[in-house]
């Protein structure tokens, strides 16, 4: 189905949201020649979520996209109200994937 190059999007972005979620306590350094063995990681500390949000809506938006694939590979099928309204949403602005023969 020419999916499977999402896999490894996918796998990178939940890399990145694993090593983004580590403590920033782990990234300090002595300073003032070392006399000083405390810094602040508090900049670190504030991208870090916003940067694990952007990683999560690329997520959930994999996520939407091969739902969306999977339904409508499926026809025939009865949806529940709200997931038959999601799906109609997701079309107006994405179109079916051309289903691909493997050979």
């Amino acid at each position: 189905m020419a999916f499977s190059t999402i896999q490894k999007t996918f796998t990178a972005l939940d890399a990145e949201i694993r090593s983004l979620a580590n403590p920033v306590s782990m990234d300090t350094f002595p300073l003032a020649g070392e006399i000083e063995d405390r810094s602040t990681s508090a900049p670190l500390a504030v991208q870090r979520p916003d940067k694990i949000l952007d990683d999560l809506c690329y997520v959930l938006g994999i996520e939407l996209m091969l739902a969306g694939q999977a339904m409508d590979l499926r026809r025939g099928e009865t949806f529940g109200e709200i997931t038959g309204k999601g799906l109609a949403v997701l079309r107006k602005q994405y179109r079916f994937m051309i289903r691909m023969t493997v050979y």
